[in-house]
């Protein structure tokens, strides 16, 4: 058995009535196994109220001051206390899953201008939010995970998404994971997103 010392944040409750630890301690502890951007993903997802239990009472999200109150608990020089303090710099919302982080901090670490995340959208009098976006210049990127690859319906109401973007005069990248993964497939997509916002930019001037 292991034993640590709790740092008096407050806890949540679990299932079969536990009570689960303060999410940012937990994230402390974690940070020695997850790299920079998981662990930005990991407060994206804090941030956004992804941290929910199915069939228990949902929990609210945490503000970016929150969790830097939060982490005033532990030691200032703990590595894993610093490392989360990096990771918050680059935290953004709302952003609705770790892919997401990972293309933002792919286009921020290029330079690019911040894009935006989860931008909403209306279209034929509905709301629809690309993942990433450049809404004066009608830019997005678009992150297709697993899901839209194995459910029928996902994949047909993604198609017909896209494709009214597509009609409204927007510009759409839709990526799957060997566009992350491969470095000859990120670099294209990345200087396709170069030349589409110079190209809006020397428009503007």
């Amino acid at each position: 058995m292991r034993l640590t010392k709790s740092s008096a944040l407050n806890t949540y409750a679990g299932p079969w009535g536990t009570r689960l630890v303060h999410p940012v301690e937990a994230l402390v502890a974690a940070a020695p196994y997850l790299s920079q951007w998981r662990l930005t993903a990991c407060l994206d997802a804090l941030m956004s109220g992804a941290l929910q239990i199915p069939e228990f009472t949902a929990q609210p999200a945490l503000t970016m001051s929150d969790i830097a109150a939060a982490l005033t608990h532990f030691p200032v020089r703990n590595p894993s206390v610093m490392a989360v303090k990096r990771a918050l710099r680059g935290a953004a919302e709302p952003v609705w899953s770790p892919m997401e982080t990972l293309v933002r901090r792919m286009v921020v670490t290029q330079g690019f201008p911040e894009p935006a995340l989860n931008h909403p959208v209306m279209i034929d009098g509905q709301l629809t939010y690309p993942d990433l976006s450049w809404p004066e210049l009608r830019l997005g990127i678009e992150y297709n995970g697993e899901i839209h690859l194995l459910d029928r319906r996902t994949y047909g109401t993604e198609m017909n998404r896209i494709r009214t973007f597509q009609d409204h005069g927007w510009d759409l990248n839709v990526l799957v994971f060997d566009d992350l993964e491969n470095p000859a497939l990120r670099w294209k997509w990345l200087q396709w997103v170069a030349e589409r916002l110079n190209r809006g930019s020397q428009r503007a001037s």
